[in-house]
């Protein structure tokens, strides 16, 4: 599908900037350290429990915080940055009513930034900061969803050139999770074998995220894809062939889902993480009460950078599927920059101010 193209024909304007120089800044404070709370273990907990930093609405379990806490105060009793790891930054999805492009964009520097933020944070009250060990998941998942090996490492090493650019190659490392794993086959085959124990109840709830992760690569037009995924003047009036394409793909969601949980439970048997990185804190960036859990990009992302496509704002980035911007082409520009390595908007701006010949 040439994006390019959908974007000219749906009349979204567009902007050009050279280079990515003038979106970058240095790291910055999320919060700043009015009065000390206690000893220093205690304050860069109580910094990292606001809800600026850590995402979720209520509060996680007591015994997670006090693994949190001890495991701080290890690391501040030998006064060396605090280790966290999490899982994640895998490829761009392929669904096409929510990604156009497969390298790195805004979205994933401006979620490079906030680990380098929350670093900064830490660093007023602990000059040794923290560091973050990044497990990618693009090997875990990328034969469920359609990515290829060339895919995997040029979006990688991007996701690695953008942390060098945001002065984050100190304190964010990369990993591919599949690397730690020491014996590769043995994994693939428990994860077949687990399969046959997903219940019906477990694949249910992940039937709709599992819709928009679908890698869909057919000819199927985008205004009948808009339609089918709830965008268009028709959503409430299907066609018979995007009922009967809803239909296909939510059954190929189920099939999905099957893998992508069987993968997650052999995962957490295996204990990958908990094997290799014993003193590291591990977070998340999905809400969750049993795990230390951080926005990744601001507390009111709604979706990850691989699942949409940027839109720079005046004070943060915001992350929205590519079917609202399509539904809505009168209040969108597409932000191409010049040295980028796809040709394709690297960012979106919203309002009417940006049209031109409108507002300022």
């Amino acid at each position: 599908m040439d994006f390019n193209e959908l974007l000219q024909v749906n009349n979204i304007n567009i902007k050009r900037i050279p280079n990515i120089n003038g979106l970058l800044r240095d790291p910055k404070a999320l919060l700043s350290v009015s009065e000390k709370i206690g000893e220093v273990p205690e304050h860069i907990f109580s910094l990292l429990m606001d809800p600026i930093i850590r995402r979720g609405d209520g509060l996680i379990f007591s015994n997670v915080q006090t693994e949190c806490r001890q495991k701080i105060s290890k690391f501040v009793l030998k006064n060396k940055p605090i280790q966290f790891v999490f899982q994640g930054f895998p490829f761009k999805c392929h669904n096409p009513v929510e990604t156009l492009r497969r390298t790195p964009d805004l979205g994933e520097l401006a979620s490079l930034q906030r680990l380098a933020d929350i670093n900064e944070t830490v660093r007023q009250i602990y000059p040794p900061g923290v560091k973050f060990t990044v497990l990618t998941e693009g090997g875990t998942y990328k034969n469920l969803f359609g990515a290829s090996q060339n895919e995997l490492e040029i979006y990688q090493k991007r996701c690695e050139y953008f942390s060098e650019l945001i002065g984050g190659s100190n304190c964010i490392k990369f990993i591919d999770f599949l690397d730690l794993v020491e014996d590769g086959k043995k994994f693939q085959e428990y994860c077949v074998r687990e399969e046959k124990g997903i219940s019906t109840g477990e694949v249910e709830q992940y039937i709709p995220v599992m819709m928009r992760s679908l890698p869909i690569i057919s000819k199927v037009p985008f205004e009948d894809l808009l339609a089918v995924f709830g965008y268009g003047i028709n959503v409430n009036n299907l066609t018979t062939f995007e009922k009967e394409f809803g239909l296909y793909i939510k059954n190929a969601a189920k099939d999905l889902a099957i893998k992508y949980l069987a993968i997650q439970k052999v995962k957490k048997s295996f204990d990958v993480i908990g094997s290799h990185f014993p003193d590291f804190l591990y977070v998340s960036t999905t809400s969750k009460q049993d795990r230390y859990s951080f926005h990744p990009i601001h507390r009111k992302t709604r979706l990850y950078p691989h699942h949409g496509v940027p839109v720079l704002g005046s004070d943060r980035v915001d992350i929205v599927y590519l079917g609202e911007i399509v539904s809505n082409p009168e209040i969108y520009t597409a932000g191409y920059c010049d040295e980028d390595i796809e040709d394709a908007p690297f960012y979106f701006l919203k309002g009417k101010q940006h049209i031109k010949g409108k507002g300022v």
